[in-house]
């Protein structure tokens, strides 16, 4: 049977190192799951309620995002291929 093993210094102290590194990927694997996951789960529920389509839906959040995303001005920060 295999363990797993954490790399510890030569002191035999594995330091704060460790909890920096996997506090932050833990809490941004739960977020952005959320994030994703979480339209999923309302869309039903609008559907029913509301007596939209699926496609109006997402329609619906496509021009929200849209929107949000041109009062930042991410303009200034696009590439351009030629």
């Amino acid at each position: 049977m295999q363990t797993l093993t954490i790399a510890k210094r030569s002191d035999g102290d594995s330091g704060p190192g460790i909890v920096a590194t996997w506090a932050p990927a833990v809490a941004q694997l739960v977020s952005w799951g959320s994030i994703y996951y979480a339209f999923s789960l309302f869309v039903v529920p609008m559907e029913s309620a509301m007596g939209w389509l699926v496609s109006l839906i997402s329609a619906v959040a496509f021009v929200v995002a849209v929107r949000l995303a041109s009062r930042r001005k991410f303009s200034e920060h696009q590439v351009n291929v030629r």
